[in-house]
């Protein structure tokens, strides 16, 4: 009886090693796929142009060192961001061989020429749905909503 425990024992132990060793490897597998995404410098970016604003609004009230605390801030602040819940959602809604299949793509020549004019491509997509379908959209809603009163 006490052969099987101790096998049991070593055998959860084992299990439990191993997942963690799947774990940590599915981790570096994300950070790995977060840095070919560029994805820090992205949130960075969008993190500047807010404090660009709040600097363009509020710039005559703003010590220099007042600046600085809010560059500080936002770096910090994307950092948290990408370690405490984009790993955790790419590890939720990604298997590992999707984070292998995504580094593949955006580490090669196509990938990279992608992501760089991706949001090229989605400005002007928004731009289109704006201005050429959403009036339509609009008028077409009404229109229906009107007729069934």
């Amino acid at each position: 009886m006490k052969k099987i425990i101790l096998f049991f024992a070593i055998f959860l132990a084992v299990q439990h090693l191993s997942a963690q060793d799947v774990s940590s490897a599915k981790a570096r597998k994300i950070n790995e796929l977060i840095q070919v995404l560029g994805s820090e410098e992205q949130y960075q970016s969008f993190i500047n142009v807010g404090l660009e604003n709040l600097v363009a609004k509020y710039g005559s009230q703003l010590a220099e060192t007042d600046k600085q605390i809010l560059r500080e801030e936002a770096i910090q602040l994307v950092r948290t961001f990408m370690e405490n819940d984009m790993k955790r959602i790419y590890d939720k809604y990604l298997t590992e061989k999707e984070i292998d299949d995504l580094i593949a793509f955006y580490s090669s020549d196509t990938g990279r020429r992608f992501r760089q004019i991706q949001p090229m491509i989605s400005q002007e997509i928004n731009q289109v749905m704006l201005t050429k379908y959403l009036n339509d959209f609009k008028e077409i809603i009404a229109a229906r909503l009107t007729s069934k009163k």
